[in-house]
């Protein structure tokens, strides 16, 4: 369960209560949209002469990955307390 209260969530985003769920399913969809995008990136670098960059972009990938999980959780919060 995401922390914040869907209220809490609806006044960061600048939303009423109502519209809060097809945000967060925006906000959800567009992170999908980025993700893959950074694996797409990270794919396209494996094996390139710089490991540092590899090895960033596997991060990157990794921590982008948690963050799109975690907004898919928070929509689902929304959805189930809201909808």
């Amino acid at each position: 369960m995401r922390v914040g209260t869907p209220l809490a969530w609806a006044q960061h985003l600048g939303v009423g209560p109502d519209d809060l769920p097809q945000v967060t399913q925006i906000l959800s969809r567009g992170a999908d949209v980025l993700d893959e995008g950074v694996v797409r990136l990270r794919t396209c670098f494996h094996g390139c002469p710089d490991p540092e960059l590899e090895q960033a972009l596997m991060v990157a990938e990794r921590h982008f990955g948690e963050a799109t999980r975690l907004l898919h959780d928070l929509n689902n919060q929304v959805r189930r307390e809201l909808c």
